[in-house]
This record gives structure tokens, C-alpha cells and sequence, in this order.
């Protein structure tokens, strides 16, 4: 959504007021400035072996650098790119340009050249705050939008398809009478179009109904879920390829885990101590565990998606390279494989318990959602009857 609109609603642009270019270029001159003098005061305390708060110096002088270069990076994107729209009284316009490419697009699609135009959901992330027993949390918290994409011909005849989200439902109320007066066929979904792509086929394979007055979501409500994104068959296809392109390489990595396992036990394991059949405390077994299981979890994120029987399958990966270095070990020690039998065991119920608890509250969840949407079913019936 763009960031700035005028006062009538129906123009919408990305680019800032001169005050707020100068307020950010203060702020990145303030946040260089004071992160560049710590860093230098950093610098001489080491060499004056003041080391310990030296290292404090210098990492509040990086936190001072890196949100001068946060604000220079944003205040970039609308110095670089210029978005312009506009809901005129003979039609829909849009203006793009990137300054960096020196590329510039501009498309006007007046009223009686639209096909249509479809209006469906997209989602916005806004921070919301909650009180709870005296503690302020802030989590990202999904939001509906209204997505318009206008359908026509633009003045050579080409077909193009143009889009502009916004949450305010009084803009929304008013783009839509603008353009009921001028007889433009409104169509409307209950699908997310977020990923439907700009082009004829795209808006063409959406499920639509004509609209009748109200829209079939509440732009500005929060979104339980924001899973009914709709995707094209072309889209549906890639994305199955990619998720199989992403299972393939996570078990390529689990694989490399696998055999890092081996490496560990054969070179790293043997000089740790052994106290009544376990690691000792002063060893490293809590640093391995660490890496194995976040290395474990950090493959799951990559892969997006954890089918329920996948943990099964890369614990047995785990533990074939796990019983692989310990035959191979060079350690004498004779309670060392019931030693390394419980660094896997610990690696085991870690990962277990935590992907099947959040798989159990996954369902639990869904299974509370449908109860609630049967619940609110019923009454609508009762009060139509």
C-alpha cells in the first residue's frame, strides 16, 4: 500500500513531503555520526587496553551505524521509485518510474475501455499491543485489505490489468460509488489475491461473483488465518516444484548433518571426559546438541513445510551417521557408545516433542476454528428462521 494520499482519496502517491526527506536525512546525519564517534572512541579504548568497555563502546556505535543505514535504505525506496495513482473522472491512471533503471511506465484505462473490475482480499501486517498481567507484548497481526485489479484495454488496445490495495473502507465505499456511476462492471471474491499476477490470465482463472452492494470480506478486520490465498494451475505447479526442489535439498542437507555426525564423534568426541556413562558437564556435548538440533530446525524453516512423518525419517538419517562414528571411533573409553547413545537420545526428544507439540497445536487449532465457524453457521440459520 502506498504510503501517502491527498486529501480526496482518489490520489495516491509513494513520494514524501520535503520536511520528511529533510527529518530522515537528520536522522541518518545524527544515528552515522554518533555510530562513527564510538566506534573511533572504541578503537582507542582497545588501545589503551580497556578492552572490556571498549567492546560495549563499539557495539552501541554498530547499533548507531546500522539504523543510519536502516533510514538511508528506506528513505531510498522513495527517492529511487516513484508510484503514482489516481481514480480521475474518465478513468483509472498509473505512473511508474525507477530511477536507477531510468525506466518509466505510464497507463491510463478509462471508464468505458474496462472490462471489469474484480475486488478481492490481500493482507497487511500492522503491530498490535496487548496488556496481560502487567506486561505489554507487540506481535505482527494479519489485517484484510481490498485488492482492486481493473481489467480493460488501455489506448492501443492492449489488454491490461492494474491493481491498488487500500484498508480504509470509507476510500474503498468511495472508489467503488465513482465507479458505479460510471457504469464499470464490479465484480468480487473472498479470495486473497496477493499472488495473482497482473494479466489477463491471471485475473481470468479468479472465482468471481458480481457484486451486489457489500463486499464478501471487511477490509480493515483481522484475518484468523491467511490461507486462501488463490493461486493460478501455472502458479499451483511452480510452487509444488519448488517445495519438492526445497524437500529434495533439505535431505541433501540432513544427509551433510548426517555425516557431520561422524566427523564429530570420530575427531571431536573421543577427548571429552566420561563420568558414570555420560559426558561430563565440562564437556562440549551441550554446544553439539545445540548445533545438531538448531541445525535440524534451521533445515525445517528452509524446507517451509514439515510433513509429520519427516522427523522420523532425518532422527533415523541422524542416527545412522551418529552409530557410524561411534563404531568407527577411535576412543577406549568403554562407556563411551552409552555416552553417545544419550547425546542422540537428548538430539531425539528435542526435536520430536517440539515438531509434533506444535504439529498437536496446529490441529487443535484448526479443529477450534471449524468448531467456530459451524458455531456461527448455526446461529445466522437460527436467526434466518
Amino acid at each position: 500500500m502506498l504510503e501517502m494520499q491527498t486529501k480526496d482519496n482518489r490520489k495516491f502517491t509513494n513520494q514524501l513531503p520535503k520536511w520528511a526527506i529533510g527529518f530522515h536525512t537528520g536522522l541518518i546525519s545524527i544515528f552515522s555520526i554518533i555510530g562513527l564517534g564510538l566506534i573511533v572512541v572504541a578503537v582507542l579504548g582497545m588501545m589503551n587496553n580497556e578492552t572490556g568497555v571498549a567492546i560495549t563502546i563499539f557495539g552501541i556505535g554498530i547499533l548507531f551505524s546500522w539504523l543510519g543505514w536502516f533510514c538511508f535504505k528506506n528513505l531510498q525506496k522513495y527517492l529511487d521509485y516513484i508510484f503514482k495513482i489516481e481514480l480521475r473522472q474518465t478513468g483509472y491512471y498509473t505512473y511508474f518510474k525507477d530511477k536507477k533503471k531510468n525506466e518509466e511506465r505510464e497507463i491510463f484505462l478509462t471508464y468505458e475501455r474496462m472490462e471489469y473490475v474484480l475486488i478481492g482480499m490481500d493482507y497487511q501486517l500492522i503491530p498490535r499491543q496487548k496488556v496481560r498481567a502487567g506486561t505489554i507484548t507487540t506481535k505482527l497481526v494479519p489485517y484484510r485489505t481490498a485488492k482492486f485489479m481493473f481489467y480493460g484495454k488501455n489506448a492501443d488496445g492492449q489488454l491490461e490489468v492494474l491493481s491498488f490495495t487500500h484498508s480504509d473502507l470509507a476510500i474503498i465505499d468511495a472508489w467503488i460509488d465513482v465507479l458505479q456511476s460510471n457504469n464499470v462492471k464490479i465484480l468480487h471474491t473472498d479470495l486473497a489475491l496477493k499472488a495473482t499476477p497482473n494479466n489477463p490470465e491471471g485475473i481470468k482463472a479468479v472465482p468471481k461473483n458480481s457484486y451486489e452492494g457489500s463486499l464478501l470480506f471487511t477490509p480493515g478486520s483481522e484475518a484468523e488465518d491467511i490461507d486462501n490465498i488463490f493461486y493460478t494451475d501455472e502458479q499451483k505447479k511452480t510452487l509444488a516444484q519448488k517445495s519438492k526442489a526445497r524437500r529434495k535439498k533439505g535431505f541433501y542437507l540432513t544427509v551433510t548433518l548426517g555425516f557431520l555426525q561422524v566427523i564429530m564423534i570420530y575427531f571431536y568426541f573421543p577427548s571429552w571426559d566420561i563420568e558414570e556413562g555420560l559426558f561430563s558437564e565440562d564437556s562440549d556435548e551441550i554446544f553439539a546438541v545445540l548445533f545438531t538440533v538448531m541445525a535440524v530446525f534451521a533445515i525445517y524453516i528452509y524446507k517451509h513445510q514439515v510433513r509429520w512423518h519427516d522427523p522420523i525419517k532425518d532422527m533415523l538419517i541422524l542416527g545412522i551417521g551418529i552409530w557410524v562414528g561411534t563404531m568407527i571411533s577411535p576412543a577406549t573409553h568403554p562407556d563411551f557408545q552409552s555416552a553417545v547413545g544419550m547425546y542422540s537420545t537428548i538430539i531425539f526428544m528435542i526435536v520430536l516433542v517440539v515438531v509434533y507439540l506444535f504439529k498437536l497445536f496446529g490441529w487443535i487449532g484448526k479443529i477450534k476454528k471449524e468448531w467456530k465457524n459451524n458455531r456461527e453457521e448455526s446461529v445466522y440459520k437460527n436467526i434466518g428462521n
